[in-house]
């Protein structure tokens, strides 16, 4: 590391400097969001993939629990499963991951991870994402499918700053307790996008729609 290197890092870091980095980067965000706002949901889902980076903590967590609230409303047949954008097939999700998801009901001990991928992608009626950097990558590759994906953390009414409305943030390396905060933020989300699909499927009914 050179002396200018150093002078950086020591600057970057410095108390002062990392107080201002959470109110600059929501600047940043409430100016910039606003293209990443969600499509509408469709109205007929029976299948949703939740895609993270690597697949080994937040999207797993996601696909399992809505699993499990979809069921408890009555929607038995939408099927649940998730994927990521840059996966290790030898990766499984680290001990924190799998505690704090029980938590919240969730288990996950034996995922694997499954690479996003035009067939995994054209399976899937919904697309749910959880930072917007995943939502313009994949809107990109994919850009037949750019209306049936959807950031999740738009879903979370209790979102605190610019920054966490558009991103449910990576609690890979964190201790336990961020990552039960990240799965606390993903039920919350997950909760609103069951009313969200319930009222899509009253709505598709009440103008003559089907759902089963």
């Amino acid at each position: 590391m050179t002396t200018v290197d150093r002078f950086l890092h020591s600057v970057l870091t410095h108390p002062l400097a990392m107080s201002l980095k959470r109110p600059l980067k929501d600047l940043w965000w409430w100016a910039s969001g606003w293209r990443f706002a969600n499509p509408s949901i469709p109205a007929r889902i029976d299948s949703i993939l939740f895609v993270c980076h690597g697949n080994i903590c937040r999207s797993p967590f996601a696909a399992d629990l809505a699993a499990k609230l979809l069921r408890g409303e009555g929607h038995r047949h939408v099927r649940c499963a998730s994927a990521g954008i840059r996966t290790n097939p030898a990766s499984r999700p680290p001990s924190e991951a799998i505690e704090a998801a029980a938590v919240f009901g969730a288990s996950f001990d034996n995922h694997q991870p499954l690479q996003v991928s035009d067939d995994v992608i054209a399976a899937f009626d919904l697309v749910v994402v959880m930072e917007a950097a995943h939502a313009a990558e994949l809107r990109r590759r994919y850009p037949q499918a750019a209306k049936r994906i959807v950031l999740l953390s738009l879903l979370d009414d209790s979102a605190s700053g610019s920054y966490a409305r558009y991103n449910i943030a990576d609690p890979f390396g964190q201790p336990f307790a961020t990552f039960v905060d990240c799965y606390r933020r993903i039920k919350r989300a997950l909760t609103n996008l069951v009313t969200r699909l319930e009222v899509e499927e009253y709505q598709a009914a009440a103008s003559g729609g089907r759902r089963s």
